[in-house]
């Protein structure tokens, strides 16, 4: 958005005494009553900004919705960005919700006190957490990820952050996750692709330095996952699955179905397991210069 547009939607929502400040524009706080501006937000994209008299932070779209009463879906198109890629067409799109009550959806963002539980229970770095643009679940505590594919959002899962939980991740909105693979980059790249189970798991590999990867969701790889792999312009495929019985047949059966066309390996696990006491390893239990140890191992590892 530019300067002079944001100055204009600035006045709009009510801010008062708006000056430029470096590379922020400063005014009155929305969320308090003061004389001196104590409201800062940045004349960049993504437009964060910063409440020095209440504390509260954010972009530009979580100010439309909290200051303006915006739906997210308007909050987006406002700033110029295309409203398609956002939950709200797709849950639009669905006669029923199976999780969410319907009038609960709004706005669906990742609070900063659970942002930062789950870059310090998953050791991730923040830019990693933007990346992903993870949602959350207030009512069931459940962390959102968005499947795209093509540009257009085509499943979300739950991934449950009590421990104790008996379905650890689960679909919503009546999502098939054997559509198609969860990517954080959005799309397979040329370079070696990492296969991964959890959408955690291809989170902490992206952390890792490897953007291109994906999770499958579960613990078979389906024949429309296969299918997006083949088509895909990689022409090598890192098989990052967890270090059991089932990981093992996750890469026997990419090997059979893409052995061919790929070249398909499996990182060998027992390179770093003297380093943990867990039976079995994957990513999610590893530092990252492990993981990054494994995927530049050019072993030719037979399972």
């Amino acid at each position: 958005m530019t300067e002079s547009s944001l100055y204009k939607l600035l006045e709009d929502l009510g801010i008062e005494k708006l000056k430029r400040v470096n590379h922020n524009i400063m005014g009155s706080s929305p969320f308090a009553e003061d004389n001196n501006p104590s409201w800062g937000i940045s004349v960049n994209d993504p437009h964060l900004w910063n409440c020095f008299a209440t504390g509260k932070k954010g972009n530009l779209v979580q100010l439309l919705i909290e200051v303006g009463n915006y739906s997210f879906f308007d909050a987006k198109r406002t700033i110029g960005e295309d409203p398609n890629v956002s939950l709200i067409p797709f849950l639009e799109s669905r006669e029923s919700l199976k999780t969410l009550d319907r009038n609960e959806l709004y706005p669906f963002m990742l609070p900063d006190h659970v942002a930062a539980y789950v870059r310090i229970w998953r050791r991730l770095k923040q830019r990693t957490l933007r990346q992903a643009d993870l949602l959350y679940d207030d009512k069931n505590n459940r962390v959102l990820f968005s499947w795209f594919k093509d540009g257009d959002l085509i499943c979300v899962t739950g991934r449950s952050l009590y421990k104790n939980e008996a379905a650890k991740t689960i679909p919503y909105f009546g999502s098939v996750k054997k559509n198609s693979m969860y990517l954080p980059l959005g799309y397979i790249r040329e370079d070696p692709f990492v296969v991964v189970e959890g959408e955690f798991s291809a989170l902490k590999v992206y952390d890792s330095g490897f953007q291109n990867v994906g999770a499958i969701g579960s613990g078979t790889i389906s024949q429309k996952q296969l299918e997006q792999i083949k088509l895909s312009s990689t022409n090598e495929i890192v098989v990052m699955s967890d270090d059991d019985t089932t990981g093992k047949d996750i890469f026997k059966t990419i090997n059979k179905a893409l052995g061919e066309c790929k070249k398909v390996r499996h990182v060998d696990y027992s390179l770093v397991r003297h380093k943990y006491s867990e039976e079995k390893l994957d990513p999610n239990d590893l530092v990252k210069k492990d993981i990054q140890i494994l995927y530049k191992a050019k072993t030719d590892l037979v399972l």
